[in-house]
């Protein structure tokens, strides 16, 4: 596998579907495919239809069950936007629902039972990092939070895509007669030959914890000056996220009037500062 080309189009490296379980938002409806013809109807039909297979096969099917479990996070998260950008077309059928739909019921005594479900199944002992359950120690919808949460996401699914991709490459490799190692040992050693320092960086990372915090947060720092040419200051979401440290050099009297030169770079490190303070809290 070619890493060599990808310093700067790291996204090559998802296939398409990959793409489209992945994406951030809603997109337009289509103009030029088959689906044009589909009437709102037809297109549940089939989604029904195709829904009930992967939820059959999810009874027994570890894959299958996480697919159907990657669906309801799809389908929830494309109401939740649709709700947030066109409220009006959703009222109407909004006023007829008792709630909004997800498996979670008014009853207080249904809500235990929910609960202890949730806790019997083990949810997210195994995530990439856990949400601190005190939100005044880490609230996630702090816009530095939400942009760690989001890189440290898009990294987990990049490692995921990078190792599939390699498994992929090794049953190639077996099916064509080649003389292969196990699928462990290929995908570590192919690992071990990527060029690509900050890919090669990611493929290592473990789970998110107070003794990895600092390469967690070195890690996503340079994806960050990598996406936005060096100078993330420009960004208006980052420019906010750093700007209290604008006049840092001349309140340390290290200058006694602010050039740009200097307000850039001290804007740059307060967005760095704010970075690392998140993802430190985070991992406590």
């Amino acid at each position: 596998m070619n890493f060599e080309n990808q310093e700067h189009d790291l996204d090559k490296l998802w296939s398409k579907e990959q793409r489209i379980l992945n994406r951030e938002t809603i997109g337009e409806p289509s103009k030029d495919n088959d689906l044009v013809a589909h009437s709102n109807l037809a297109l549940l039909v089939q989604l029904q239809t195709y829904l009930g297979e992967l939820s059959a096969r999810a009874l027994k099917d570890p894959d299958a069950a996480e697919g159907l479990w990657a669906f309801a996070g799809i389908v929830c998260r494309d109401l939740w936007e649709v709700c947030d950008r066109n409220p009006a077309v959703v009222r109407k059928c909004a006023a007829r629902k008792m709630f909004f739909p997800v498996n979670w019921t008014l009853l207080k005594g249904h809500q235990k039972y929910i609960l202890e479900k949730i806790d019997s199944l083990g949810v997210g002992t195994k995530s990439i990092y856990k949400l601190p359950r005190d939100q005044k120690q880490f609230n996630p919808n702090k816009p530095v939070n939400k942009i760690v949460i989001e890189c440290v996401e898009k990294i987990s699914n990049l490692k995921s895509t990078v190792y599939e991709k390699l498994a992929q490459e090794h049953l190639k490799a077996d099916l064509d007669g080649k003389p292969v190692s196990s699928v462990e040992v290929f995908v570590q050693d192919s690992i071990k030959r990527i060029k690509n320092p900050w890919l090669k960086k990611v493929m290592s990372l473990e789970p998110l914890s107070k003794a990895n915090a600092d390469d967690w947060a070195e890690t996503i720092w340079q994806n960050i000056l990598r996406t936005h040419n060096g100078k993330p200051e420009k960004h208006p979401l980052l420019y906010e996220i750093g700007k209290y440290r604008e006049r840092h050099s001349v309140y340390q009297e290290q200058q006694k009037k602010l050039t740009p030169l200097t307000s850039a770079a001290n804007i740059r490190d307060g967005i760095k500062e704010r970075i690392f303070n998140s993802i430190s809290t985070l991992a406590n």
